[in-house]
This record gives C-alpha cells, sequence and structure tokens, in this order.
C-alpha cells in the first residue's frame, strides 16, 4: 500500500514538472513571437514616420526652438551636436538630480559607462573623459549616443531633453512632454516613478509565474475556499496572471500617451496647423511600438495560461 502511494506521488510529481517545463516552453516561445511580430510591425510604422518627419524638419525646427526658449526655466536642452566630451559631460549633469532613477533606459548606460570611467580616477567629471574609457565603454556609448546625433532618436534625462533640431525636431515636443512629466507632482510624475521602477518587471515575473506554476485545478477546502496563505496568495496571481500583466505594462504606456499629450499643447502653441497634426501623428505612430509591447507580453501571459489549462485536463488521470 505504502509503495503503491510513493510511486502515485512520484507521477504526480513527474506530471507536474511536465506541465511546467512544456507551458514554460510554449509560452516562451508564443510571447517571443508575438512581442517581435507587434513590435516589429509597430516599429516599421513609426520609423516611417520619422524619415518623412526628418525629410519635412525645417517646418519643425523653428516651432522646437521656439517652444524650448518659451520653456527654458524648467525644461533644458542639451545639444547632441556640440563635441562628444562635452556632450557626454552634459548628460551626466542631466542625470544627477533628486531621483536619479529616472533616467530614460535608453541612456542609464551611456551614464553608468562615462560614470564608471570617471570613477577611476576618483572623479565624477573629468576634462577629457574619453581619455579615460575602456573600448567596450566608448563601443557602448558610441552605438548608444549615434541615433541621437544622427537624428534618428531623442530622449529625454529628468527635465532635460537632447534632440538634433537639424533633423529630428519634430520629436522635440514629445520630449519636452517627458520633461513635463518630471517637472509635475500629479498622474505624470507617478507614473514616470513607476515606471522606471522595478514594478514592470516583478509583476511581469509574477504573472507568468502564476500563469506557469499555478494548475487551474488546485485543492480547495470543504467551504470553496482555498487553504492556507500561500495557496490564497498562489491561486490569486494565477486566477489574475492576465490583469497583472496588463497592469504592469500600463505605466509606461500611459506615461508615453500623457508625454505626447502635453508635448500637443505645447507644439500647437507654435507650429502651423499642418506642422501640428503630423507632430500628433509622428506621436501617435510612436506610441504604437509602447502599446504593441505592452499588448504582446499580457497576450504570451493569456497564451500561457491557456496552455497550462489545456495540459492540466490532458495529463491528469481521472481519479
Amino acid at each position: 500500500m505504502q509503495n503503491e502511494i510513493g510511486t502515485n506521488q512520484i507521477s504526480h510529481k513527474r506530471c507536474t514538472a511536465t506541465k511546467i517545463i512544456l507551458t514554460g516552453g510554449a509560452g516562451a516561445v508564443t510571447t517571443l513571437c508575438a512581442n517581435s511580430i507587434a513590435k516589429g510591425i509597430a516599429t516599421a510604422i513609426a520609423e516611417d514616420a520619422m524619415v518623412v518627419g526628418g525629410l519635412r524638419n525645417s517646418i519643425f525646427k523653428e516651432g522646437a526652438k521656439a517652444a524650448l526658449d518659451a520653456h527654458c526655466h524648467e525644461i533644458k536642452f542639451i545639444n547632441p551636436t556640440q563635441p562628444l566630451d562635452s556632450y557626454m559631460r552634459a548628460l551626466i549633469k542631466a542625470s544627477e538630480s533628486e531621483s536619479p532613477s529616472l533616467l530614460a533606459r535608453n541612456y542609464e548606460k551611456v551614464i553608468g559607462g562615462i560614470q564608471n570611467s570617471a570613477r577611476k580616477i576618483g572623479r565624477k567629471i573629468i576634462p577629457n573623459i574619453m581619455e579615460f574609457m575602456d573600448k567596450k565603454d566608448k563601443a557602448e556609448i558610441y552605438k548608444f549616443l549615434k541615433s541621437v546625433i544622427n537624428g534618428e532618436n531623442a530622449g529625454c534625462l529628468n527635465n532635460s531633453i537632447t534632440v538634433n533640431l537639424d533633423k529630428l525636431a519634430a520629436s522635440t515636443f514629445h520630449e519636452m512632454g517627458h520633461a513635463s512629466n518630471y517637472n509635475c507632482k500629479g498622474l505624470g510624475k507617478v507614473l514616470q516613478l513607476l515606471r522606471e521602477s522595478k514594478c514592470k518587471h516583478i509583476g511581469l515575473g509574477l504573472a507568468f509565474a502564476g500563469a506557469i506554476l499555478v494548475s487551474s485545478k488546485e485543492p480547495e477546502n470543504e467551504s470553496g475556499q482555498p487553504q492556507g496563505f500561500w495557496t490564497k496568495t498562489k491561486r490569486f496571481i494565477g486566477k489574475n496572471c492576465v490583469g497583472i500583466a496588463a497592469l504592469s505594462c500600463a505605466p509606461e504606456i500611459l506615461e508615453e500617451g500623457l508625454a505626447s499629450v502635453k508635448g500637443a499643447k505645447i507644439a500647437k502653441s507654435v507650429l502651423s496647423k499642418d506642422a501640428y497634426k503630423m507632430v500628433n501623428s509622428l506621436n501617435r505612430k510612436a506610441w504604437l511600438t509602447y502599446l504593441a509591447g505592452g499588448a504582446a507580453l499580457t497576450l504570451g501571459v493569456f497564451v500561457t495560461k491557456k496552455i497550462r489549462s489545456i495540459l492540466d485536463r490532458a495529463l491528469t488521470s481521472d481519479k
């Protein structure tokens, strides 16, 4: 009898391990494919819009300069066309604030690489940063900054923005929207703090763990309630994993959208009607990349949960 019980327990553990492995593998493949396809399409649309904006840069440039002059007290401009050493020192200065965690992700490695090199000789900002920088750090920094310097991208560091006005002035207004979010004390600031924290990674980790590890046939007690605190928590995460994934992605999507809305208000006061419409179109298409990424990750959790449910029915023997 004991041997039979032991055999059943081993069989149950093997069955559970099989379900976890199959669910995790299938869920990972589904998520990666959905994310690649969705972001690929959205990025292509956004890049096409940015190319159009770059080709017609002259209709945005003067308006962008006027907007920066009008908001110079609360939003600082870092010119990427200045000498590289000066540009990087300006980025370091912009990153040194009360909330360094608010660094835009695109520049986190840049600032880190510069500061690490500066620390090697015991100074935060040095006369010629490039002289003391490793080849690997240089490669990383050139890779990240090249897109901004060449007018292929723009960025925001706290209340400072960096954009090549000679090539991509249309992006100035969206970046000013990010800086406005940083300066405010309301929803924009909260969304930035949530976005740049680890909340997204923790939330997505919990969501995928719940979808993979939590069986759709968790045992319940006689009253129909989960047994114990751990079981309650586990069942809650498993049951609500799709919602957790969506909420984890929401701050980034909402903050990007709010930055575009605030940027549009600034653009409306300095641009012609046609140029204003083009800026809004550019920002909407760029926003699709974030929406597509969040939707793909949420879909990945949903599919993973469904796969686990199917395997629970298929591999669980009737008792």
